[in-house]
């Protein structure tokens, strides 16, 4: 049996083109990857020894498209592996499959890491290999995705962070954690930033998560059509 697959990082020589981040998109990027997440995106599942807390796929897909871009990422699966296959007298199928999946930044960076799905009791070989495939891909990409930082589920490992987040309760806009808005707010000020920088503008603070929507979506809007002038 071939050993399983080891966790890995490093450039994807694989990926045919290479888009480099600006400095200032990496240094945005990297301080967002930093945040620790907020309790809204903390669900608890039932583990061995009482509640786990887990990042469900749907907000960690969200997350990436938000610090990332949703064309500044991608996947691949890179392997899978049938563990066991085992049929009932009835028919009905058990199995288990382990999945290597690649996350690849739009600069070649990379990190890689398994995931894993099981079925019991299954009927038909379609559905059973269906829902493991999807789960142990699933897994993997989570796992693959939590390796980049904190705001992409590392910081569900950290028992100190959990503690206190258990202790307070519902976290707020003031603490400093990542919680729904916080990219686009600090792109935002960002931009704010560069273009007092250039001259062009001068508010007077930085947005907050007090902000209406309409205001944060306007205030971009202007941020990129200024941005726009000056590259032309």
């Amino acid at each position: 049996m071939n050993n399983p697959p080891v966790p890995s990082r490093g450039r994807d020589t694989l990926q045919t083109t290479i888009v480099p981040f600006s400095a200032e998109e990496f240094r945005t990027t990297a301080e967002l990857l930093s945040k620790k997440l907020g309790s809204e995106y903390i669900a608890q599942r039932q583990g061995g020894g009482g509640k786990v807390p887990y990042l469900e796929a749907h907000k960690a897909i969200n997350l990436a498209n938000e610090v990332f871009g949703f064309n500044g990422w991608s996947s691949s699966v890179l392997d899978m592996t049938v563990d066991y296959f085992d049929v009932s007298d009835d028919q009905r199928i058990s199995m288990g499959i382990s999945a290597l999946v690649r996350v690849t930044l739009r600069d070649g960076t990379f990190h890689e890491d398994i995931g894993y799905g099981s079925v019991e009791n299954v009927r038909g070989k379609g559905s059973a290999f269906d829902k493991a495939k999807k789960e142990a891909v699933t897994d993997a990409t989570k796992r693959a995705l939590r390796i980049f930082g904190n705001a992409l589920g590392l910081s569900l490992s950290d028992k100190e962070h959990m503690k206190n987040l258990g202790r307070n309760g519902q976290s707020n806009s003031t603490d400093g954690f990542y919680h729904p808005g916080t990219a686009a707010l600090h792109r935002a000020n960002e931009s704010r930033k560069s273009m007092n920088d250039f001259g062009e503008c001068d508010f007077p603070r930085s947005l907050t998560d007090d902000d209406t929507p309409g205001l944060q979506s306007g205030i971009v809007n202007r941020f990129r059509l200024t941005l726009f002038r000056i590259t032309m």
